[in-house]
């Protein structure tokens, strides 16, 4: 199982970077050396079969650097390569639902039972053991969607109480898998409406607004979306994301014509070795056709999703594309969870991303972003006009290459003074 400290804290990382000795297997400028080192040390040690990440600052012209091969079977991989980046899909469908609601056909505060009834009544576990229940006491609201707050729990958040009782009724959105269903546990619902009604009837994990779990709130998110907008999930996101911004290798499945880009996903077995999870020739991410989900479903490259955390530093907008408005988009990235509730201490939610309220090493206050179960990273800083997204292909390994590369970046820029220049 994922360690979902150790995901949560990629973004919020407060310990120094140690330093990465290593044998360099791609060319990277002088002044981003300390984070190409972190990379070709992970590659080099057999940690990960490859990785790419770009870095922008000061509205510089984006650096590419990259390290290793798509598989260990296969060529390099560069920033059109395609990973998995499982979480980093909340991030999108948040901006999705954020246009719906600058577009007032959605309001933060809504309850979220005025477009799936289901949800009108819940009830409260008070003893995850036994299951018993209460009537709870307030509505789930978008908001509580988007910032994790909204009682709702997460298969992969444990092995016993709720998140046994989700993989039991097949509540396990976790994107494309090959993966058998275990014994005793159903199958994802093909579609979003039968996932909705399936959440429905299981109880909350707390009252609704008052605690940060980490949930399956964006993929619920989907339906909402789809049913407000009056379009197919997968659908509206081409429509008003991918196709304005030219991310032209985003998407639910991996066509045949881009299989030849795609990676392989490992996992780190016991004895730190990876193992082939999802192999490139024949993933469960090709023409997949199953339900969309909004949490963690979609694949990406290094290129695209740079272009969608630029969007987000330029406030909401993208050469001739305008996704959100200003103040929208300002919105979406403060601090959007109900008084009084963090996702830990200094560090908040915004629409489907944190939010740091305060300064910690790689994570200046202000700072936004959020990462994948299998090693992906984005954040957006606006106090340096700057971001960055690393991409690479691994599960279930106890170290994380996340942290030391958002460290290194930004112990590059302190080379080079405190207020560094363009990177163009």
């Amino acid at each position: 199982m994922v360690s979902r400290r150790r995901l949560l804290s990629s973004f919020v990382a407060s310990a120094a970077l140690a330093a990465c000795q290593g044998r360099t297997t791609s060319a990277a400028p002088l002044r981003y050396a300390t984070a190409q080192s972190v990379m070709d040390s992970f590659v080099a040690e057999r940690k990960v079969a490859g990785a790419v990440a770009s870095i922008s600052k000061n509205g510089g012209a984006e650096q590419y650097l990259h390290a290793g091969l798509l598989a260990f079977d296969a060529g390099a991989c560069d920033p059109d390569s395609i990973y998995r980046i499982y979480s980093m899909t909340k991030p999108v469908t948040g901006i999705a639902a954020m246009q719906l609601i600058e577009r007032g056909q959605l309001r933060l505060d809504q309850p979220i039972a005025d477009i799936i009834p289901e949800f009108g009544a819940m009830r409260v576990a008070t003893n995850v053991e036994t299951m018993e229940t209460r009537p709870a006491q307030a509505q789930i609201l978008v908001r509580h969607l988007l910032t994790h707050t909204g009682g709702l729990s997460y298969s992969i958040n444990g092995n016993a109480g709720m998140p046994l009782l989700y993989r039991q009724h097949g509540i396990t959105p976790v994107g494309p898998s090959r993966t058998p269903v275990q014994p005793g546990e159903q199958a994802l619902p093909a579609t979003l409406d039968e996932f909705a009604t399936r959440l429905a009837t299981l109880p909350l994990a707390a009252e609704p607004g008052t605690r940060w779990e980490y949930s399956v709130s964006l993929d619920l998110m989907g339906l909402i979306i789809q049913r407000v907008s009056g379009t197919p999930f997968a659908e509206y996101l081409q429509q008003n994301i991918f196709d304005p911004l030219g991310m032209d290798s985003t998407g639910f499945s991996v066509p045949a014509s881009a299989a030849s880009r795609l990676t392989t996903n490992y996992r780190v077995g016991s004895d730190g070795a990876l193992i082939v999870l999802d192999d490139r020739a024949n993933s469960a991410f090709a023409n997949y056709a199953g339900m969309p989900c909004g949490g963690a479903g979609l694949a990406s490259t290094t290129r695209d999703y740079s272009k969608f955390a630029h969007m987000l530093l330029n406030d909401g907008a993208l050469g001739r594309a305008r996704i959100l408005r200003r103040e929208t988009a300002e919105l979406a990235r403060s601090n959007l969870a109900p008084a009084g509730v963090f996702m830990e201490p200094g560090v908040g939610f915004g629409a489907a991303m944190s939010v740091a309220l305060e300064d910690k090493p790689g994570a200046p206050r202000g700072a936004f972003g959020w990462a994948g179960a299998a090693g992906t990273l984005f954040w957006v800083d606006p106090s340096n006009r700057a971001y960055s997204v690393m991409m690479t292909q691994y599960l279930f390994g106890r170290y994380s290459m996340r942290d030391q590369f958002r460290l290194a970046v930004y112990q590059d820029w302190a080379g080079r003074g405190t207020k560094p220049g363009k990177d163009d």
